[in-house]
């Protein structure tokens, strides 16, 4: 049975519901579970996994009761609902905190190491603070490691995101009261949600725009490249940038210099067009 706590993404959850379904039922589609919530529009579910139309909160009650939901799943569903459809990053990091709370609320002490890796993916400065602390000793100089920043942050953020990443287990504080990496890199796991991963890249991408009209050029870099390419020249590009990128973790996993600054490599490479079959 599809376990809603389970998932932070409501698309992710709704497809894997359907698919769970249709193995048992044959004859299950989006159509009859709209007509079971009471859409009008027969493909109103299939629109909304799309991304082409959102939910309200009647939508979202009519939506649980159609699936089974218990009150506190359709408070949680309510929930990630807001959190995938909000418009600031203050209105996600709400509706993220009350999503947790009501699942920890159903099982308590379960799923936290889940919870945790969302929560350090959730925004950009806690990948930055930890890169910070292997350049800059932090013991409770909060407000110190808030000034190193760029932007800066506020003292209330800095010691959320270090008692977030000592308890992920990503720094250890010593003997001397100084926090140390437990490991020099670390790899995004593939539980990992695909919103969580895309909020990153957007937050690191509006970091990106600020620091190309801000910073001067001979503290960042920046390339651009349009081009006409084929799916296999796609596929191609990907997989060599894979390499790419495994050779840079190489380089700086044997680096012997001491860091001096904290950087943010961002690489993306997306559609400026359309194809035929996506006209069709």
């Amino acid at each position: 049975m599809t376990d809603l706590f389970n998932y932070i993404d409501f698309k992710d959850y709704l497809h894997h519901y359907y698919e769970e379904k249709k193995k048992t039922n044959y004859h299950f589609s989006y159509e009859l579970l709209a007509r079971k919530a009471g859409f009008n529009n027969k493909g109103f579910i299939f629109n909304i996994i799309k991304g082409t139309r959102k939910l309200t909160k009647s939508h979202c009650y009519k939506l649980s009761r159609a699936l089974g939901h218990s009150k506190k799943e359709a408070e949680y569903f309510e929930c990630i609902v807001a959190y995938a459809q909000a418009r600031n990053e203050e209105e996600r990091s709400h509706f993220l905190k009350q999503a947790l709370q009501i699942a920890g609320s159903v099982n308590p002490g379960t799923r936290m190491l889940g919870k945790d890796q969302y929560e350090y993916y959730s925004t950009w400065y806690h990948s930055a603070i930890r890169s910070l602390i292997n350049i800059y000793p932090v013991k409770d100089n909060y407000e110190q490691l808030c000034r190193r920043l760029s932007p800066p942050l506020t003292v209330g953020q800095v010691k959320k995101s270090i008692q977030l990443l000592e308890r992920l287990g990503l720094i250890a504080r010593g003997k001397d009261g100084v926090y140390r990496l437990t490991e020099k890199s670390i790899r995004t796991s593939r539980e990992i949600s695909q919103t969580a991963r895309n909020q990153f890249h957007v937050e690191c991408a509006e970091l990106a725009k600020k620091s190309i009209m801000k910073d001067p050029p001979d503290s960042r870099h920046a390339v651009s490249i349009t081009m006409g390419i084929s799916k296999k020249a796609y596929d191609d590009i990907v997989n060599e940038t894979q390499s790419f990128i495994n050779a840079l973790i190489n380089r700086v996993k044997n680096d012997d210099n001491k860091p001096e600054r904290v950087y943010q490599y961002e690489l993306l490479l997306f559609p400026l067009s359309t194809t035929e079959r996506t006209e069709k």
